[in-house]
């Protein structure tokens, strides 16, 4: 794909751009391990049709209800260790696979399209008294209480700081010139607007959020710098930082630091 669009990019940078933008939306499928799938397989399966699409949905557990929100490319399964631990504290907890993710229909999607999903989640399966996101996810359940949802707690763990900070990573890791980047940025406020680089942005959310939050960041994440976690934690009036060290960008979903973290912030919402 570098290679393919090096190529392009040295003949028409427009058209390098435009593929990119193509590629921006489209998702790819990742294989569940045994694991994940076995509490997969433990949980509640529950289809659903929300804004035209048809989402998967899991449950597990009796108690208040927490949403888990996985990231880009990223599926339920991944944040049902997550779900066990809660489920096993005395939460009920609903994840889902985000449109074109998972088990959920279609191959290309958008931060949009994933926080509406998010709310009619909150209307049919909610109120949920806590949210539990990884990495895109964050942005997206951000977006959604932006547009009114409402949560008691929120857990962000690895989240990317800005829609700025998703296009220099995709550049980075596609090695793109700089005339392909500022195509696909022209695409983008196209379509989103020029205000784009403010609006969907973590720490213009939290800045003034009053619902308490605790942001879980690895020192050694290659895919979201922890430097992203820092600043939401200090721009997020009552959050709190837990950095952690080794677990990179996935494997911090598992880690029993993070269970037993995320159990405890959330604990008084069990009374």
């Amino acid at each position: 794909m570098r290679r393919a669009l090096r190529v392009v990019s040295s003949l028409s940078p427009r058209l390098a751009g435009q593929w990119v933008n193509f590629l921006w939306y489209r998702t790819h499928c990742v294989k569940v391990r045994p694991r994940e799938q076995r509490l997969l397989d433990e949980a509640e399966w529950i289809t659903v049709r929300l804004q035209g699409r048809t989402v998967q949905c899991y449950s597990c557990g009796n108690g208040p209800a927490v949403l888990l929100v996985h990231g880009w490319n990223g599926r339920a399964a991944q944040m049902m260790p997550i779900a066990e631990a809660l489920a096993e504290r005395g939460f009920r907890v609903v994840a889902f696979d985000a449109p074109a993710h998972g088990k959920s229909a279609g191959k290309r999607t958008e931060l949009p399209i994933i926080s509406g999903v998010i709310k009619q989640l909150a209307e049919q399966f909610g109120p949920f008294s806590a949210a539990v996101t990884h990495s895109f996810g964050g942005m997206c359940l951000l977006h959604a209480i932006h547009q009114g949802m409402s949560v008691e707690r929120i857990v962000c763990i690895a989240p990317p700081l800005d829609v700025k900070t998703l296009v220099d990573q995709f550049a980075n890791l596609l090695r793109l010139p700089e005339k392909v980047v500022d195509v696909q940025k022209g695409l983008l406020e196209k379509r989103f607007g020029e205000n784009l680089w403010s609006q969907f942005s973590m720490t213009g959310w939290v800045k003034n959020l009053g619902i308490p939050g605790l942001i879980i960041h690895d020192e050694e994440d290659s895919y979201v710098s922890v430097d992203d976690g820092k600043l939401i934690a200090r721009t997020w009036p009552n959050s709190e930082l837990l950095l952690t060290a080794g677990l990179g960008h996935n494997r911090i979903l598992i880690s029993r630091t993070t269970l037993d973290r995320l159990s405890v912030f959330l604990e008084p919402l069990l009374a």
